[in-house]
């Protein structure tokens, strides 16, 4: 039977394609197909730990999504979600140009940097570590494992394809391709939902206020009280995935941006 839908997703930095197993399962019984990929340096892919550069992880995302769409219909309808990194990485190939443009777009705590107290300041301090000991690696700490869906807590907990050691240059990395999604997203009239937790510890809450800015009309922002940063992988998967349906089912005019209420104090 054909897919109604394509959901394809890119994952946060550390994860890899299981990221989505849960999401996938979902989707699947509304027979709408989820595809991801372990992205480049990360999971099965080549060189694990090790970062290739912003617009290598866009193209080979612009590349998945070309495969991955020669197995449909030309008019089966594209949804794009991302993750942390993974929504830096959606909202690059929109900037770089996608041949078939997304009906939808969900983003789950978006690596974006506009607006973030001494943004400049720290990329400065990167940049000189990284020119002088980009090998350098220091260990991640997840203090809200405690948040997570007990399916994504056993995998950060026993999976080895989860990085727990970063090198600063690829840290590096990650920090111009955030800065990337950050300076050149826009409004391009695609529907995006925004999901974001109030404890998010890794991106600033002027960042989300930068982004909403910028994609406009197109753009709704859901906030989710004392939530952590990978609102694809908390507890209570219901809410978040009955409010990703929603979305998908074209139900946009029933969900209520949080823009105005969160970004007026920020």
């Amino acid at each position: 039977e054909a897919a109604d839908k394509i959901i394809i997703a890119a994952h946060s930095f550390g994860e890899f394609r299981e990221a989505y197993s849960l999401i996938g399962k979902y989707f699947a019984q509304k027979n709408i197909a989820v595809w991801a990929f372990d992205q480049r340096g990360f999971g099965d892919s080549p060189h694990p730990g090790f970062w290739s550069s912003t617009s290598t992880m866009i193209e080979d995302f612009i590349d998945f999504i070309s495969s991955v769409k020669s197995f449909y219909d030309s008019q089966t309808p594209l949804i794009l979600i991302g993750e942390s990194m993974g929504a830096a990485v959606v909202l690059g190939s929109i900037v770089e140009g996608l041949k078939t443009q997304p009906s939808k777009i969900i983003l789950s705590g978006p690596a974006v940097r506009e607006n973030r107290p001494n943004r400049f300041l720290t990329t400065s301090g990167l940049r000189l570590a990284n020119i002088l000991i980009p090998g350098y690696e220091a260990t991640l700490r997840r203090n809200y494992d405690i948040d997570l869906d007990s399916f994504h807590a056993q995998r950060w907990f026993n999976d080895s394809k989860i990085i727990d050691k970063v090198r600063l240059d690829t840290y590096f990395g990650l920090i111009k391709l955030s800065d990337f999604a950050s300076d050149n997203a826009l409004d391009n009239g695609i529907p995006t939902l925004v999901l974001f937790g109030t404890n998010d510890n890794q991106i600033h809450p002027k960042s989300i206020c930068a982004l909403m800015k910028r994609l406009g009309e197109s753009g709704t922002l859901r906030v989710f009280l004392a939530k952590p940063h990978l609102m694809f992988q908390i507890k209570k998967q219901k809410e978040i995935l009955s409010l990703m349906s929603q979305w998908i089912e074209n139900d946009m005019n029933d969900i209520n941006s949080d823009t105005f209420s969160f970004c007026r104090n920020q």
